[in-house]
């Protein structure tokens, strides 16, 4: 009860001494009971062939009008989209997009979403095209930012564009500055909404209050967001913040907490330790936890969040610097209800889909032949 009452006189005294609070915006805690466990059922193998590489960057699951299901992968240094066959795992087809030319995207595909065969969107920097099975450029749209500030666009397996009745929406990244605090109040900074009918587009939504008082390196300033169509609001994770922000267009908001078991309070940066080395903020991302991407499961009606561990300074010293991670599962209605820790052979990024949550990972025969996505499912725990 003593613990209880000490954690409501504290949220009161954030919340009435914070001049930029919103009457709207609520922090809920709930208890969380670690039921649940993803567990690895099977992994599946994708060929690659000769000029193909392991690329995570955008990988894509699409099921077409007569419910063909297909894996989507993305060679980004060739500019190349390969559809497989998700039962049998054989190449369908490729697309091939030019460099240059009428039809080409000179800079990196940075994430591509598929509609149909004949309408797949690919994204770059400051780009949406809208392209056909045969790589020509149906349609493209220009982003060169808002009259407040310049932003890129965001997109991948780690940011996943999502289309919603005529609408896309995208992380963007605008132009932070990570010592100056005041860059991260600007409003309207992290989301884009893309009106496909009139080409119209506005930014929305801002950092949490946490990055307007703490300095954090340049690795903390993602966006990584989840859209839930069943309640109609977007999911946001931030990397220095243990809650899950939820935010809709109407200007409501609430912040869940949905911070790791293992988490210890990340620490801040000092403005002389970061202009000194570049070094610094390099260790302090690595032996710092981070959160990372959030995908929602329609199938399961869960959330997955996923956690980069820090690594010990001997790691950091003999420059083992791979952050092994963990994924949070909540449900529908922001419980924790597990969190599963995974080794080092487990890429921090995954696809959702009715079989199970798709990781990708280092193959069990260690083959660069194939791309070997894990399969897990969700466990109760014994």
């Amino acid at each position: 009860m003593k613990s209880l009452i000490s954690f409501f006189i504290i949220f009161i005294l954030l919340f009435s001494c914070n001049p930029n609070t919103r009457n709207d915006f609520v922090i809920i805690e709930k208890r969380p009971s670690y039921d649940f466990d993803l567990v690895q059922k099977e992994v599946l193998y994708f060929p690659l062939d000769s000029v193909s590489k392991f690329d995570l960057r955008s990988l894509h699951i699409f099921e077409d009008l007569s419910q063909n299901k297909y894996f989507v992968y993305l060679n980004s240094d060739r500019n190349r989209i390969y559809f497989y066959d998700f039962e049998n795992r054989d190449i369908q087809s490729i697309i091939e997009i030019d460099r240059d030319g009428p039809s080409g995207i000179s800079s990196k595909i940075q994430g591509l979403h598929v509609i149909s065969m004949d309408s797949i969107y690919v994204v770059d920097e400051y780009n949406i095209y809208l392209i056909n099975q045969e790589g020509e450029i149906l349609d493209r749209d220009k982003f060169n930012g808002s009259n407040d500030f310049s932003f890129t666009l965001e997109s991948g397996t780690k940011k996943n564009i999502v289309h919603h009745i005529g609408h896309m929406y995208l992380a963007i990244s605008s132009e932070l500055n990570p010592d100056l605090l005041e860059s991260f109040q600007l409003k309207n900074q992290v989301l884009l909404d893309f009106d496909l009918a009139s080409k119209k587009y506005s930014t929305h939504f801002e950092f949490p209050e946490i990055y307007s008082r703490r300095v954090f390196p340049i690795n903390y300033a993602d966006i990584y967001f989840t859209y839930n169509p069943k309640q109609d609001f977007f999911a946001f994770s931030f990397p220095a913040d243990d809650s899950v922000h939820i935010k809709d267009l109407n200007g409501k908001e609430k912040a869940v907490f949905a911070g790791s078991k293992f988490a210890i309070e990340i620490r801040d940066l000092s403005e002389v330790e970061y202009f000194e080395d570049l070094m610094v903020y390099t260790k302090h991302y690595l032996t710092n936890i981070s959160y990372g991407p959030i995908y929602w499961d329609p199938h399961k009606e869960v959330y997955y969040r996923i956690v980069e561990q820090p690594i010990s300074g001997q790691h950091f010293n003999s420059k083992n610097w791979f952050k092994k991670c963990s994924i949070i599962i909540l449900d529908e209605d922001f419980n924790i209800i597990g969190e599963t820790s995974f080794d080092d052979n487990v890429n921090k990024l995954g696809i959702v889909d009715d079989s199970g949550f798709l990781i990708p990972i280092r193959c069990p025969d260690d083959t660069d032949d194939y791309l070997c996505l894990g399969v897990y499912k969700l466990e109760k725990v014994k």
